[in-house]
């Protein structure tokens, strides 16, 4: 965790010299899974979470974020779709923290000085690392630090000239499948296998955010070196 935010530090301080302006804020939001327990989203199944904003605005299009995220992912075998999680009968409650840089694309133009908009759809995708806090991940070959890619869409609209509200959807991709405690080498009951041992899990944040945007204000008269001080 502490060389992913060394790398994303760096990364900040050269991409904030070629920015025009700057974001930050925070979003609150929920979170859930799909995995061996969860072959679609319940929505009894949610945990909540929130997360801190930096932002770093190049164009009126193209944005690039470097987000803090906590939350909780939940799920359990209640209401079971087929035999082997009736007798599975397996639930799990984890906290994690996540840190990722996320580049976005907006559709249109709802920021500049000539534009009649103050909304606009956009995209987004990017890397981040997920540090897993359960216990359980004891249990298992894998490390509590795992790369995720996170992507999705949203919606973004300016209130007045220095705050932007944001609504967005979000999947993150995981390379690894023991979030729910279930991997693909657990035990076999009669001829199925406790995990699915093709697919890796998935989570999920749907999130509102505010962030207070900096803008650069442009000075109208440039430098002039007041030669006079230097030759008395």
């Amino acid at each position: 965790m502490k060389r992913a935010f060394s790398f994303s530090f760096v990364i900040l301080l050269a991409l904030e010299v070629s920015a025009q302006f700057i974001e930050y804020g925070a979003g609150l939001g929920s979170f859930h899974y799909l995995g061996d327990l969860n072959g679609s989203p319940r929505p009894g199944q949610v945990g909540l979470g929130g997360q801190a904003l930096y932002k770093l605005n190049f164009t009126e299009y193209a944005t690039v974020r470097f987000s803090l995220a906590y939350g909780q992912i939940q799920g359990n075998d209640d209401n079971p779709v087929d035999a082997l999680a009736q007798e599975r009968v397996h639930s799990f409650n984890q906290s994690f923290f996540e840190l990722s840089t996320i580049a976005e694309y907006h559709f249109l133009d709802f920021r500049g000085p000539d534009t009649y908009l103050d909304w606009s759809p956009f995209i987004f995708m990017g890397f981040g690392v997920l540090k897993l806090g359960s216990p359980d991940m004891t249990k298992a070959q894998f490390s509590e630090l795992q790369p995720v890619i996170p992507m999705g869409l949203g919606l973004k609209k300016m209130v007045g000239k220095q705050f932007c509200l944001g609504l967005e959807v979000g999947a993150r991709k995981t390379f690894f499948d023991y979030i729910d405690g279930i991997g693909d080498s657990e035990q076999i009951i009669k001829d199925y296998q406790y995990g699915d041992p093709v697919t890796n899990d998935w989570y999920f944040f749907t999130s509102v955010s505010l962030t207070y945007v900096m803008y650069e204000i442009p000075c109208p008269f440039s430098y002039r070196p007041n030669k006079s001080l230097f030759s008395r």
